[in-house]
């Protein structure tokens, strides 16, 4: 604590202008990057090393899962008309106009709405 509290007092004075690695020797950084580190990023004693799991080395050791397909299932698609109130489902095949004018659903109170509210709405 004493070293650091003087280097920060010459520093400050501009007695020291060299600015500090991050580390003194190359080699011995590289090689605690490459360490084991246990829980808390503490390197592991070797006797715990053994302690760890093997990582099973080629693809046959691993146990084999099985993964079900994705089901795609279809969704009818709405589309809102906003000047009329109506709910429309997407027109069927085989069906005549009257059918398909029957299929619609009107949400909410069946009032005319305003000509801003209808401008309002519409997507060009």
């Amino acid at each position: 604590m004493k070293r650091r509290e003087e280097r920060l007092k010459l520093e400050k004075q501009g007695r020291i202008s060299r600015k500090r690695k991050k580390y003194l020797h190359e080699s011995r950084h590289l090689h605690a990057l490459s360490r084991m580190r246990g829980r808390g990023g503490k390197f592991g004693k070797r006797n715990e090393s053994s302690l760890l799991p093997q990582v099973p080395s080629t693809t046959a050791q691993w146990p084999k899962f099985h993964v079900p397909q994705l089901v795609r299932f279809q969704v009818p698609q709405f589309k809102v008309e906003y000047s009329s109130n109506k709910l429309v489902q997407p027109q069927r095949k085989g069906l005549d106009d009257s059918q398909n004018q029957q299929r619609a659903v009107t949400c909410g109170r069946k009032r005319r709405p305003r000509a801003a509210a209808a401008k309002k709405f519409t997507f060009s």
